[in-house]
Order: structure tokens, then C-alpha cells, then sequence
């Protein structure tokens, strides 16, 4: 991603987020609720950096490479079906940080369109996004309920038929207008997931153990999501 932030820091903040979060998440090996919200934002910031990381280290081009690009597509839904079922923590981390890997060889591509300057003036309206939904959802937990995720994934299968048939018959006419929509769409998914997370940081057990990777893969679809949708705006 043009060298947002180096690969000489990466390589550092990496281990570093690393040996904290193992020190800090976990205990005889498994992860436990202390610290939870801190854990789970060192968590977040770790899967960031990996990816961010895995995007500029690795070359690789889609176009010359279709076979193995529609591998990988199956095969990110093939992980995520893993993490959900497989109980073992470090087989879920693998698991984990092969998604972020894939996923960013996936986006690299994307990414090569824009320059550093254009790619940190999203960065910047992603932050301000991400903090305002945090605060909203902090301020107005009653309306964050089961109802509004249901209404949430209705609005997001509705958004992805809209894609297809934009770009199939209208050759993406509306592609900018559906963007807006995702945003929005993934904003107060940002909401919701936050409200969730505060939730499950006052209930976490730790006779059960914590799962941070659960929440923390919703968060940074989330997260991926809006800063795509930012960019294709951005490009318009």
C-alpha cells in the first residue's frame, strides 16, 4: 500500500503486539477475559499490521494468476468456516493469519491504483468514520438489539445483489451511489459490533476463555470494508 507505514516498523510493531498480546490475552494457553476491551483493540491493531504488512512483502498479480485467484476466494470462506469451528487457539490464530495474508494479496491490487497521498486522506476520513460510529454506539447502546443486525445483513444482501446487476447491465452507472450505501451499511455495522464487544467484555468468563478472534474478525471486515468503499469514492 505504498508504504503507509514502512516495512522496517511493521516489522517491529509486529512481534512487539505479539509478545503483548500473549503476555496480556492469554494464561496456560488459552486466552483469558482480563483486559478484554484493551486486548481486543491490541488484537485489531496486530491483524492490521499483518495485513498491511503481507500487502507490501508480497508480489503478486491476479490477472496472470486466475486459477490460483479463485483458490483463494474459496478458500477465505473455507478458513472462516474454520475459526468458527475448530476449538484449539492457535490453530484458530493460523488459521487466522492465513486469511489476512490471502486477503491481502486479494487487495493489493486495488491498492496499486492509488498513491500514498490519496490512500492517507481515506485513512484519515476512515478514522473520523470509525470514531464517530464508536461514540455513537457508546451513546445510544438501546437501539443497538438482534433487530438491527438482521436488518443489517437484509441491507447488506440486497447491496451485493444491487453490485451484480450494476455492473452487469448498467456497466457500474451506479456504482458510487451503492458505495454510499455500503458505507453506511458497514458504519453502523462498526456500531452494532462495538456495542457487542462492550457487552461481551462485562459477561466474558474465564472459565470458557475469551474470544477475541470472534470479534475482532467482524471488526476488521468492518473496518476493510469501509476504507474499499472510501477509496472507490475517492477514485470517482
Amino acid at each position: 500500500m505504498d508504504e503507509i507505514i514502512s516495512n522496517g516498523k511493521l516489522q517491529i510493531i509486529i512481534p512487539i503486539l505479539t509478545g503483548v498480546i500473549y503476555f496480556s490475552a492469554f494464561k496456560n494457553g488459552k486466552n483469558v477475559c482480563d483486559r478484554y476491551l484493551i486486548n481486543y483493540f491490541l488484537y485489531l491493531l496486530w491483524s492490521i499490521s499483518i495485513f498491511l504488512y503481507s500487502s507490501d512483502v508480497i508480489e503478486y498479480d491476479m490477472s496472470k494468476n486466475k486459477g490460483v485467484t479463485l483458490f483463494l476466494v474459496l478458500g477465505i470462506f473455507g478458513i472462516i468456516y474454520g475459526i468458527n469451528i475448530i476449538e484449539n487457539v492457535w490453530l484458530r490464530h493460523i488459521l487466522w493469519i492465513t486469511l489476512l495474508v490471502i486477503l491481502s494479496m486479494l487487495f493489493k491490487e486495488l491498492y496499486k491504483r492509488f498513491n500514498k497521498e490519496e490512500i492517507k486522506s481515506v485513512l484519515s476520513k476512515l478514522v473520523i468514520l470509525l470514531l464517530l460510529c464508536i461514540v455513537l454506539a457508546i451513546l445510544f447502546p438501546q437501539y443497538m438489539n438482534p433487530k438491527m443486525e438482521v436488518a443489517l445483513i437484509i441491507g447488506l444482501i440486497m447491496v451485493i445483489i444491487m453490485r451484480i446487476i450494476d455492473s452487469i447491465i448498467y456497466d457500474n452507472k451506479y456504482s458510487s451511489i451503492i458505495s454510499y450505501i455500503t458505507i453506511f451499511i458497514f458504519s453502523v455495522f462498526v456500531m452494532y459490533d462495538t456495542n457487542r464487544v462492550i457487552k461481551y467484555s462485562k459477561n466474558c468468563s474465564n472459565s470458557k476463555g475469551g474470544d477475541y478472534l470472534g470479534n475482532v474478525i467482524d471488526m476488521f471486515f468492518n473496518i476493510l470494508n469501509l476504507f474499499n468503499n472510501l477509496l472507490h469514492i475517492g477514485s470517482e
